[in-house]
């Protein structure tokens, strides 16, 4: 039985900072919003960790981030959230009768769990915070980077603190970024695979510098200027259609071992994606405005998909979960600031 009620805590929870992410539903009951006391008169810092209940680099900061201050006062307060344990528990993305935990947030969202996020936005309404900062991994192989659903100075210098790329995002409607940006400035953090050890030193270094900064830096106040991306549509295996990675065999649609290497690279056009006994195109493409582009960018020839047009690729991923719950990955066009 999944519990669509928030669990408020006013401290840290005995064994929370050295628990497993599948403890956390016998720990904490459910989805759950831990207040932090910090320096008095600042405003909290949020943060958001494992949405999705396999991301687990958001719990191995906070828990590294609050053992670091152990016996002494935080900075600023944080309201800390950690959400879908239940799929924790069976170290997956979601389970199969969720909605997913990052769709859940949009005002008219009519789901169950989306009481869970009313909830949670309802705290963050009463007490503004400094920065909101949802934590999360890739399924694919990917530099750590950040996401913003706006490109004003302060989200544009809130994600330049941690990384030189940024990605901008204004779909899908239910993210917890998005629905945060409404209330304070925010991000969300992308940070690898689970248990990469060198973007989860990055994530504890970025908490603790919000923790002490009075205000956020702009995008000209950066050491370095950020490359921006922005998404421009999203790719999907069609439904029903049978897809593997690396000739596994029997399958309808066998992509290329190596897909995951286009990420973030400057793919040109007649890159081949797929083999394919379709006629037509088995994935299909998605732009922000909900159309279907798919003929923009990819043709069938012959046996073979491929890309009909230079792009930018990223977030591709090779797990078949993930590519079912969500999708397959995006393509991305550069922004000047």
């Amino acid at each position: 039985m999944q519990n669509f009620t928030l669990q408020e805590f006013d401290d840290i929870p005995t064994g929370l900072l050295s628990a497993d992410a599948g403890d956390l539903v016998s720990l904490l009951g459910g989805p759950s919003l831990i207040n932090i006391a910090g320096a008095p008169g600042r405003p909290p810092l949020f943060v958001s960790s494992m949405l999705h209940g396999d991301e687990i680099t958001g719990l191995l900061a906070m828990q590294q981030l609050l053992s670091y201050f152990s016996g002494r006062e935080l900075p600023r307060p944080i309201y800390w959230f950690i959400g879908n344990v239940a799929a924790a528990a069976s170290g997956q993305r979601r389970l199969a009768e969720q909605t997913d935990y990052n769709r859940i947030w949009a005002a008219d969202c009519d789901v169950p769990e989306a009481a869970i996020a009313r909830a949670v936005l309802q705290r963050l309404e009463e007490v503004p915070p400094f920065a909101a900062v949802d934590i999360h991994n890739n399924s694919g192989r990917n530099p750590a980077f950040a996401c913003v659903n706006r490109l004003t100075p302060e989200f544009v210098g809130l994600a330049g603190l941690f990384s030189d790329t940024i990605i901008h995002f204004t779909r899908p409607k239910g993210v917890c970024s998005l629905a945060c940006a409404e209330i304070a400035p925010s991000v969300t953090l992308e940070c690898g695979q689970p248990c990469e050890p060198e973007p989860l030193r990055r994530t504890v270094e970025y908490l603790k510098q919000l923790l002490v900064l009075d205000e956020l830096p702009t995008a000209k106040q950066l050491n370095s200027r950020p490359k921006v991306l922005e998404t421009v549509a999203t790719i999907r295996v069609k439904p029903g259609v049978s897809f593997d990675f690396a000739g596994e065999g029997g399958s309808e649609l066998s992509f290329r071992a190596d897909l995951e290497s286009l990420n973030f690279t400057e793919s040109a056009a007649g890159t081949k994606w797929a083999d394919s006994s379709s006629l037509e195109p088995a994935v299909q493409v998605e732009g922000i405005d909900g159309r279907d582009v798919t003929a923009h960018y990819f043709e069938q020839r012959g046996r073979q998909l491929v890309q009909n047009r230079d792009e930018i690729p990223a977030m591709l991923s090779s797990s078949p979960q993930a590519v079912r719950q969500d999708c397959l990955g995006y393509f991305m066009e550069a922004l000047s600031l």
